[in-house]
């Protein structure tokens, strides 16, 4: 079995993304931040498994060229991917602090994530 990477100061890492249907397809993200639109959803399975296994030790910043130019991943601005998602930008309490609130169909919780 294979060693399971470390954190210099404790506790287990690796490689993370994001993955988000939305009603045009599958989107992906990084923590750089990066976001993708998958043009074939067929290979989303594909894709993720590629991506963890080839760097499986640490969270990249972005996806490498070789899987963007595979899968055909189209970057998509932020504030675009926001708005299908319907995610609002608001004031926080505290100035100077963005956040933003996602508001999903259907869903009873609102969620607040710091940026």
């Amino acid at each position: 079995m294979p060693k399971k990477p470390k954190r210099p100061g404790g506790g287990l890492t690796g490689n993370s993304f994001w993955v988000s249907r939305l009603p045009s397809g599958w989107y992906l993200g990084t923590w750089g931040p990066h976001i993708y639109w998958l043009p074939d959803e067929s290979r989303l399975a594909e894709l993720c498994i590629g991506w963890l296994s080839r760097f499986p030790d640490g969270t990249r910043a972005d996806f490498d060229e070789r899987l963007k130019t595979e899968f055909g991943l189209v970057p998509v601005e932020e504030e675009a991917f926001d708005r299908e998602a319907g995610i609002a930008k608001q004031c926080c309490s505290e100035p100077a602090t963005r956040c933003k609130c996602l508001l999903l169909a259907g869903a009873t919780q609102v969620i607040l994530a710091r940026r």
